[in-house]
């Protein structure tokens, strides 16, 4: 199966972009105030630079003349397919198959572990795969050198939690029990 034919609708949709934007670079850092192009930056988490919303800059990859907004989303969104990519070649997922809260919590720990596979995240895995959304808050937890990222975690909470109440007026609305 090509990439094209296993392309995922959520790398369109504005809510799940804008919630990675948020938690890889809530403050904009690197973002050149005059010129209005994005910079390489000193990572967060050690390692390589990054620029934009998260983007390791790798071996012979060269921003050293700054990005526009479109090239940065552009990157995100390349970024996205990376890890869907991983998310299927190494959990057999095919993101198309997934609801938003399941997406963004797969992904999200891709993002930020490269990993996503049961034997890793069991406990994740199989709240994604019942689609019990309290244990996907639960188990989302993420944490860099030992410290829970509590920023990200709240948005990542909220965002499922938000899921959760589009997906159950979605139900009553099957039922006639809302307008």
């Amino acid at each position: 199966m090509s990439r094209f034919e296993r392309r995922s609708p959520h790398l369109e949709d504005a809510e799940i972009l804008e919630y990675f934007k948020s938690v890889e670079n809530p403050r904009l850092k690197g973002l050149n105030k005059v010129d209005r192009k994005f910079y390489p930056f000193g990572s967060y988490e050690g390692g390589s630079d990054t620029i934009g919303y998260g983007h390791k800059i790798q071996e012979g990859e060269d921003f050293s003349a700054g990005l526009s907004n479109r090239d940065i989303n552009i990157l995100l969104v390349k970024d996205l397919m990376l890890a869907e990519d991983e998310l299927i070649n190494r959990s057999n997922i095919l993101p198309r198959d997934l609801n938003n809260a399941q997406y963004v919590s797969l992904v999200d720990k891709i993002f930020n572990t490269g990993d996503v596979t049961k034997k890793n995240w069991p406990k994740l895995r199989k709240a994604v795969d019942s689609n019990n959304y309290n244990n996907m808050i639960l188990e989302s937890k993420t944490q860099t050198n030992g410290n829970l990222l509590t920023d990200r975690f709240d948005k990542l909470s909220s965002f499922i939690k938000n899921e959760q109440n589009k997906d159950m007026q979605a139900a009553f609305k099957r039922v006639n029990f809302l307008p």
